[in-house]
C-alpha cells in the first residue's frame, strides 16, 4: 500500500472536506467545528496549507504550503489523533520535525496536499533536518493520505533541562519514510553535522536552508526564519542543541530500517538514546525497486557473470531422494562419470554423501557443496550446488545453506507427497525468503501421485503451484515427460537416461490432460502475475515467452513454484530440471542482499553484486580438514584474491588468504579469484559460522543464520587416556555445529552434550570414536528442560560487603516480568521467532544514578542467571527484567558488585513470579500401514499425546500428534512392536509447554537434594 505525508485530524475528514472548494476555507470551517474540543492546551495547534506558488531557490516564505491559522487549544494529544510538527523547504529538501506512528487505515481527502501542525511548550524549540530530494515529491498527491499520529516522549538531557523528542524522516519515490542516517549522530551534533546531505547526496552542499522556530504561550504563537548553512557554525550550534534532545529517544534506528509497520510501539530509553532493533522486512516490490537501482552500479562484464550463476540448494524430507537428485545432476553437467549408489553398495558410493557414516546408514549427515556447468540454448551456465540433509536432527545444515543460496529445488515424493520435514524447509526456505522449484521425484514407484503431491503444496505449505509438465507412462512404464507450456514430448533414453529424444506430437491418450494442466497452469498464473491476468480477463492466450516470463517473475517473487516430475532413480526428468533451474530460479543480481554498517549504529547498506566494490563475504560453513579449518564463504560483493587481505569484522583481525578453493564434495580445486555472487572455501581463518570478512575498506556485518535451541542431552565420559583427544573432538564439533552444545554440570560432576536428538548426539559419539580413537560412556538421554515465569513481581536488593579496605556495594530496584506481559514495543519482534521465549534486559535509570558501565554489569549478571534457573539449574526462557533505580557508592561500587546484586534480585524476583518448569514439546509424524492404525492410537495415548491430524491413503495413513520429548525415549522399538517393523516415524520440536505438576515437584526436589549432597 503506499502511502502519502497526509494527515487526517479525525475520522469524519472526508466529511468535512467535501463542501470546500478551497483549502483556506475548509481550514477556517475546521478550525470553527473542533476548535473548542482543544482547549487548554500546552502549545498551539497550527495547519499549513497548500498555496499556488511555484518554489525557487531564493524563496523567502516560511511556510512552504502557505501561512497557517490558529484552530484552538487542547490539553493532550490522544493517539488517535495529532500532527506532525513544522514543514520548511527549499530546492533541495523537505525538513519535517516529529514523532510519528503509523496507521493502517489511510484517510482520504482530495482537497489538501499537505498538513502538519505543532506542539511546543514553554518555549521549547522544535527542530528541523533538512534531507535532498532529487524531484519535487511529486508523489505527494490529492486524494492519497497517510495517517500520521503525533507522540510525545519528554527526556532529560545532562543538566536536567526537559526536551521533547522529535524525528527527522522524510517522503521519498514511491511513498517510503527514511530518515537521515545523520540524524542518528544528533545527540553528538556538531557545527558541520546538521545540514548533511550524506545520506541522499550532495554531502558538501553549502546551499543556504530556511528553518522555523516556533515559540508558544497558553494562547499565542510566534515565528521566526533564520537562514543557515552547513559551513555558518552559529546556525548549525544552534541546531545541534535543539537536536540534541530533539533527535534522540525516538527509534531512529526503526525509521532508517524502514519499518514503519511497527512504530506505535514504545520506543527503549537509555542515557537519553534510544534502540529499537526491529529486523528488516521488505515484500519483493519494495526489493525489486532497489535492486533496479543497484543494477546501474553493475558493469556489462558484472551483468554478463552474473546472468550466468546459479546458487541453488537441494532440500526435502529424508529420504525423498535429495542424494539420488544431485548425482543424476552431476552425471548429466558431466562432473562426474558415473553414477554410484547412495548407500555404497557398488563399493563407492555417491558422490555427496562422502562420509562412512552417511552411506551405512543411507542419510545425509553434512550439507556437501560442488559446482557445475550446463549448456542451455548454447549458452553455459555455472551451477553452485548445495546438497543438504532431510533428517530433522541435521537441521543446521539446511540453515546454513539456505542462508547463502538464491534458489532451491524442493524435492517431495510422488507417494508421500508433503511430509513433516518438507514442511519444516518451506519453512526454512520462506524464513530466508528463497525461491524454489519443485521435482516430483519417485514417480516410477507404484502408487505416485503427483497431482496429490501438488495439491499437498498449495494447501499444506500455502504456496501457490501448478505443474508444468505431464508425466508418459505410470510407475515402471514412465518414460517421459510432457512440457505442457510449448507442448512438446520429453523421452529419455539410453542406458542412464542421457539422451533425450523431443517430438513435437503429444500421445493421443494425453492430449485432454495436457490441455486441462495448461489451462490451469494459466489461470493460477493469472493470480500472480499482471501480464497473464490481463490475458486472462481479456480471453487472449498467452504466448510461450509469456508464461516462462510469467513464471520466473512469481517464482522469483517468492509467490509461485512450477512442479516438474520424473524419477531421479530411474534417470528420467533431470536434466528439464535443470533448464528450468536457468529459466525460473534468480541469480545473483535479482535477490536483495543487505549488511549492517557497524560504523553508523547498524544502519541497513544494500550490497551489489558488482567485482569492483569492496569486499563482503560471510562464513557460513566450517569444516576441519587435512590442511587445517576450511571456511566455506558466499562472496556477496567485490572480490576475493589468493594471497590478498580480509578483514574479520568482529575481531578487526587482517588475514591473508593463502589458498582459493572451489569444493567438489571431500575435493578442492584451486582458484586464484572468486567474484561476488559465488561460494567458494579457503584455509587458515580462525572465525565461527556466521562472521563476515571485508577487505577493510567498509565495516559492515551480515545477519548469521537462525540456529534452534537443543532439546535432548545425555551425560558422556571418555577414557581416561582419551581425556585429550576427547576435548579436542568437542570443541572441534562445537565449532562446526552451533547447535551441538557441551558444558560441565557442577552438580553430577558429568559433562553433559545436547543437541537436536537422538540420532544427532549418537553420530557424534561415533565420529568420536572413528576420527579421535575416543571410546566414551553415554547416559541416558535426557530432557533439557527450560524454567520461565508466569507473572511479574518488582525487586528492590542491596548487596553490601565489608571485609577491610574497599569493600562492595551496589543497589538495584525494578522488576521482573515474562516477556508475554511486557509492554508493546519494549521488545523487538524478529518475524519466525516466539517472543515469548526470549529474555530481555532493559535499563529506564535516569539522572546518571547508576552509570553505564555499572549498567553493563547489571546485564550480564541477568544473561549469567538466564544461564542457571533457581528451581533445577536450566535455563530460563521469557522473562523480561527491568532496572529502573539503583544506588551506587563513590568508593565501594565495582562491576561485580551490581553483577552480583543483580544475580541475587533476579533469584528474588524469580521465586515470587509464579515460577514454572517447560518441557519440550515435539510434533511426531507416523506413517504405517492402514492395518495398524488402532495400535498406533493406542500407542499415542499410552505416550499421552495429543493427536491433531489422521491422513488416510490408499494403504497407508498419516497420524501427526503432540508428544512431550520426556515420554518418546524409545518410541522407536515401541513402533516397530506395534507396527512389525512397518512404521517409520519423524519429530520435530514444537514449543515448550508447562510441565505436569508432579513432574515439577519431581524435578525440584530431585535438584535441591543434589544441591545439599554438594553442600
Amino acid at each position: 500500500m503506499r502511502y502519502s505525508l497526509i494527515w487526517a485530524l479525525v475520522p469524519t475528514i472526508q466529511a468535512f472536506a467535501a463542501p470546500f472548494a478551497e483549502p483556506a476555507a475548509f481550514a477556517e470551517a475546521f478550525a470553527l467545528q473542533h476548535g473548542s474540543e482543544y482547549a487548554n492546551t500546552m502549545g498551539e495547534i497550527a495547519i499549513l496549507y497548500p498555496s499556488d506558488r511555484e518554489w525557487s531557490e531564493n524563496s523567502e516564505t516560511v511556510a512552504p504550503c502557505g501561512s497557517y491559522s490558529s484552530i484552538g487549544n487542547r490539553s493532550e494529544f490522544p493517539l488517535d489523533d495529532g500532527f506532525v510538527a513544522l514543514v520548511a523547504k527549499s530546492n533541495k529538501a523537505w525538513s519535517i520535525s516529529l514523532k510519528i506512528s503509523y496507521d493502517e487505515n489511510p484517510t482520504k481527502n482530495s482537497d489538501f496536499d499537505e498538513w502538519a501542525s505543532g506542539n511546543v511548550s514553554n518555549s521549547i524549540d522544535i527542530g528541523h533536518t533538512c534531507f535532498y530530494m532529487p524531484d519535487q515529491p511529486s508523489s505527494i498527491n490529492a486524494g492519497d493520505y497517510a495517517t500520521i499520529q503525533l507522540e510525545y516522549m519528554a527526556l532529560e538531557d545532562d543538566s536536567n533541562e526537559t526536551h521533547y523528542a522529535c524525528a527527522d524522516i522524510v517522503f521519498v519515490e514511491e511513498s517510503v519514510f527514511k530518515v537521515s542516517e545523520y540524524a542518528l549522530s544528533c545527540f553528538n551534533a556538531t557545527d558541520n553535522d546538521y545540514y548533511s546531505y550524506s545520506d541522499y547526496g550532495d554531502e558538501s552542499s553549502t546551499e543556504a536552508v530556511e528553518t522555523t522556530t516556533v515559540t508558544a504561550s497558553a494562547s499565542t504563537s510566534s515565528t521566526s526564519t533564520s537562514s543557515t548553512s552547513t559551513s555558518t557554525s552559529s546556525g548549525a550550534a544552534v541546531a545541534a542543541t535543539v537536536l540534541k534532545a530533539a533527535s534522540t529517544g525516538l527509534g531512529l534506528k526503526n525509521l532508517v530500517r524502514g519499518v514503519t509497520t511497527s512504530i506505535k510501539k514504545p520506543i527503549i530509553i537509555s542515557n537519553n538514546r534510544s534502540f529499537h532493533t526491529s529486523p528488516i522486512v521488505k515484500t519483493y516490490e519494495e526489493e525489486k525497486v532497489i535492486l533496479d537501482e543497484l543494477s546501474g552500479s553493475l558493469t556489462d562484464d558484472d551483468i554478463s557473470r552474473l546472468g550466468r550463476v546459479r546458487n541453488i540448494g537441494i532440500s526435502a524430507h529424508i529420504d525423498s531422494g535429495k542424494t539420488t537428485f544431485t548425482e543424476r545432476v552431476l552425471y548429466y553437467t558431466g562432473r562426474i562419470k558415473a553414477i554410484h549408489d547412495v548407500r555404497g553398495r557398488d563399493g563407492v558410493g555417491a558422490k555427496m554423501d562422502h562420509m562412512d557414516l552417511e552411506r551405512e546408514k543411507g542419510i545425509t549427515i553434512q550439507s556437501a557443496a560442488t559446482y557445475c556447468s550446463w549448456d542451455k540454448d548454447n549458452q553455459p551456465f555455472h551451477f553452485n550446488l548445495i546438497d543438504t540433509p532431510g533428517h530433522i536432527d541435521f537441521t543446521i545444515e539446511v540453515e546454513r545453506a539456505l542462508r547463502v543460496l538464491d534458489g532451491a529445488v524442493l524435492v517431495v515424493c510422488a507417494v508421500s507427497g508433503v511430509q513433516s520435514q518438507t514442511v519444516t524447509v518451506d519453512r526454512q526456505m520462506k524464513r530466508y525468503n528463497v525461491p524454489r522449484i519443485t521435482f516430483v521425484n519417485k514417480m516410477d514407484r507404484m502408487g505416485a501421485n503427483p497431482w496429490k503431491a501438488i495439491e499437498q503444496i498449495n494447501t499444506k505449505l500455502k504456496m501457490a503451484a501448478a505443474a508444468i509438465q505431464v508425466p508418459i507412462g505410470a510407475e515402471k512404464d514412465l518414460s517421459g515427460v510432457i512440457n505442457i507450456i510449448d507442448r512438446q514430448s520429453i523421452y529419455f533414453e539410453g542406458s542412464q537416461g542421457e539422451k533425450l529424444r523431443i517430438e513435437k506430437e503429444i500421445p493421443s491418450d494425453l492430449v485432454d490432460l495436457v490441455e486441462e494442466k495448461r489451462a490451469l497452469l494459466i489461470e493460477m498464473l493469472a493470480d500472480v502475475d499482471d501480464e497473464i491476468a490481463e490475458c486472462f480477463l481479456e480471453e487472449i492466450e498467452p504466448t510461450i515467452e509469456q508464461i516462462k516470463g510469467a513464471i520466473r517473475r512469481a517464482t522469483i517473487a517468492r509467490k509461485f513454484t512450477p512442479v516438474l516430475m520424473g524419477s531421479a532413480l530411474a534417470n528420467r526428468g533431470i536434466q528439464p530440471v535443470l533448464d528450468s533451474v536457468v529459466d525460473y530460479l534468480p541469480n545473483p543480481s535479482e535477490i536483495l542482499n543487505t549488511a549492517l554498517n557497524v560504523g553508523k549504529e547498524e544502519a541497513p547498506v544494500n550490497l551489489i553484486p558488482a567485482a569492483s566494490e569492496p569486499s563482503v563475504a560471510l562464513a557460513f560453513k566450517l569444516e576441519e580438514g587435512k590442511y587445517g579449518q576450511l571456511t566455506y564463504l558466499r562472496v556477496y560483493q567485490g572480490k576475493l584474491k589468493k594471497g590478498s587481505m580480509i578483514t574479520h569484522v568482529k575481531s578487526g583481525k587482517k588475514i591473508k588468504i593463502a589458498r582459493l578453493v572451489r569444493m567438489h564434495s571431500n575435493d578442492m580445486e584451486d582458484t586464484d579469484e572468486i567474484c561476488a555472487g559465488e561460494i567458494c572455501a579457503t584455509f587458515g581463518i580462525d572465525c565461527a559460522s556466521g562472521d563476515t570478512f571485508t577487505d577493510g575498506s567498509v565495516d559492515y556485518s551480515m545477519t548469521s543464520m537462525f540456529v534452534p535451541d537443543a532439546v535432548v542431552s545425555l551425560s558422556i565420559a571418555p577414557q581416561t587416556k582419551d581425556a585429550a583427544n576427547f576435548s579436542k573432538a568437542v570443541n572441534r564439533f562445537q565449532k562446526e555445529d552451533p547447535t551441538f552444545r557441551v558444558h560441565y554440570d557442577a552438580d553430577s560432576k558429568e559433562t553433559i552434550i545436547s543437541g537436536m536428538g537422538e540420532l544427532h548426539l549418537e553420530i557424534y559419539v561415533e565420529r568420536m570414536k572413528r576420527e579421535y580413537n575416543v571410546e566414551c560412556t553415554v547416559g541416558r538421554p535426557r530432557v533439557s528442560y527450560r524454567e520461565s515465569i508466569n507473572g511479574r513481581s518488582a525487586f528492590d536488593y542491596t548487596h553490601k560487603k565489608q571485609s577491610g579496605g574497599a569493600g562492595q556495594f551496589a543497589k538495584v530496584m525494578g522488576y521482573l516480568e515474562s516477556t508475554e506481559l511486557a509492554e508493546e514495543g519494549e521488545i523487538a519482534v524478529i518475524p519466525g521467532e516466539d517472543i515469548k521465549f526470549r529474555n530481555h534486559f532493559q535499563t529506564k535509570v535516569v539522572g546518571g544514578k547508576i552509570s553505564e558501565k555499572f549498567l553493563m554489569a547489571c546485564q550480564k549478571g541477568f544473561e549469567d542467571s538466564c544461564e542457571k534457573g533457581p528451581l533445577t539449574g536450566s535455563r530460563v526462557l521469557g522473562v523480561h527484567m527491568v532496572v529502573d533505580d539503583g544506588a551506587t557508592h563513590v568508593v565501594d561500587s565495582s562491576e561485580m558488585a551490581f553483577k552480583t546484586a543483580t544475580q541475587y534480585a533476579f533469584k528474588q524476583a524469580f521465586m515470587k513470579s509464579n515460577p514454572v518448569i517447560l518441557e519440550p514439546i515435539m510434533n511426531v509424524v507416523i506413517t504405517a500401514p492402514m492395518e495398524f492404525q488402532g495400535n498406533i492410537i493406542s500407542l499415542v495415548n499410552k505416550l499421552m499425546g495429543i493427536i491433531n491430524d489422521t491422513e488416510n491413503n490408499a494403504d497407508d495413513f498419516t497420524m501427526t500428534c503432540d508428544c512431550s520429548l520426556n515420554n518418546l525415549f524409545g518410541i522407536a522399538s515401541s513402533l516397530r512392536a506395534v507396527t512389525q517393523g512397518k512404521g517409520e516415524f519423524t519429530m520435530e520440536f514444537k514449543e515448550y509447554q508447562p510441565c505436569p505438576p508432579q513432574l515439577q515437584k519431581q524435578l525440584i526436589d530431585d535438584y535441591q537434594k543434589k544441591s545439599k549432597e554438594k553442600a
